[in-house]
């Protein structure tokens, strides 16, 4: 227990030291599975037994748990981030929006277990309209059924989900160093396409 929690305050403080000027951040272009092994700072970290995928229904997969889900049957991104108040997070959620700012027709939903308050907080304060945030804070529910819950921390992993305009997983990345970027460009490219099929 108390190894536990020396970990949790060790990934916490590594996730809010990195100063916020510093905008050089590694992407990472591979990819780790839900319910697998991440790295925070190079330490290994278990992820929560869900099974996210390509292929699974996304809505499906959250229609009995304790958030609310805004979903208008549009191509989403939906992106994962530990904590929107840390300098990685605020840039993965400033780059999606500000690289899709010029494609309406595809949504973008920010999920975290910062309280609603910090999530509004953080929009007004960024001037996001782009993105929708979710909470999680509650009891978690999201991340362990999706297995981005990073066992230790209780805070979810990194990643961005691109779904259809049914709610189909069509793209996946959970990032395998917690303290690095997602492979952005590549999420966006892949939601542009798809919201261009017929």
């Amino acid at each position: 227990m108390k190894k536990n929690f020396l970990f949790a305050v060790y990934s916490l403080i590594l996730l809010t030291i990195v100063p916020v000027e510093a905008r050089d951040f590694p992407v990472d272009q591979q990819s780790s599975n839900a319910g697998g092994i991440i790295s925070v700072h190079g330490a290994s970290a278990q992820l929560s037994s869900g099974t996210l995928q390509v292929g699974d229904n996304f809505l499906d997969l959250v229609k009995d748990i304790d958030i609310v889900f805004p979903f208008e049957y549009r191509v989403t991104i939906v992106s994962t981030v530990p904590s929107i108040d840390t300098p990685v997070c605020e840039l993965q959620t400033n780059q999606l929006a500000n690289q899709l700012s010029d494609h309406p027709g595809i949504d973008v939903v920010t999920i975290s277990r910062d309280l609603p308050y910090a999530q509004e907080r953080f929009a007004k304060s960024s001037s996001i309209t782009k993105i929708k945030f979710v909470s999680d804070y509650k009891t978690g529910s999201f991340g362990l059924r999706t297995g981005l819950m990073i066992k230790n921390v209780q805070l979810l992993a990194r990643s961005l989900v691109v779904l259809d305009k049914k709610g189909n997983v069509r793209y996946m990345q959970v990032v395998p160093e917690l303290s690095h970027l997602p492979d952005i460009a590549k999420a966006v490219t892949e939601a542009v396409r798809i919201d261009n099929l017929k």
